[in-house]
């Protein structure tokens, strides 16, 4: 079977072009999205790039952010401007309530992350700021869904192993080398 697309259209046949417009598609979409999330919550301007990409980690989508979109995140880590905005979002993230459970889980995958693949910087920002307090609070995390199932469980898992992660430096030191 021939192919339409490139074979009457006179669009370009070279591989990779409908990957790239697929890209800037969705890179238009996201970008909108969040333009009128941050109108909606009193910002007179867009997200930055890197607080689109921490967001878009964090959504509340069924599925957990990307190996490609935690790495991004850990090479952006090495700036500590991008660092603080990374963290910025995450302690925005992990202060949502039990409705937004998704968004909490998949901030605290970004932020193990961080601690073992990051820089050094963002092992520090961690430490420093408010995200130990709103760590210890996840740890009574609830979250019960239709049909009585508990969805915070895997919030107070994962919340309780960062925790171990920070006060004991020589594990997470382990967890970096290997």
């Amino acid at each position: 079977m021939y192919s339409i697309s490139a074979y009457n259209t006179g669009v370009s046949s070279k591989p990779g072009f409908s990957e790239k417009l697929s890209e800037a598609t969705r890179e238009s979409y996201t970008w909108l999205r969040d333009y009128i999330t941050a109108i909606k919550y009193g910002r007179l301007h867009p997200f930055t790039a890197v607080e689109r990409k921490a967001r878009e980690a964090t959504r509340k989508d069924p599925w957990g952010p990307t190996g490609h979109q935690l790495a991004e995140l850990a090479d952006l880590s090495h700036h500590p401007e991008h660092c603080q905005v990374i963290f910025a979002v995450l302690e925005f993230r992990l202060s949502r309530g039990p409705e937004k459970w998704r968004n909490v889980y998949k901030a605290l995958l970004a932020l193990e992350y961080l601690l073992v693949r990051g820089s050094a910087y963002a092992v520090e920002c961690a430490r420093s700021r408010e995200v130990g307090v709103l760590l210890q609070q996840l740890t009574d995390f609830q979250a019960i869904g239709q049909g009585g199932v508990d969805h915070g469980e895997n919030v107070r898992i994962r919340s309780s192993a960062i925790l171990e992660l920070l006060h004991e430096r020589d594990l997470l030191q382990q967890r970096r080398e290997a």
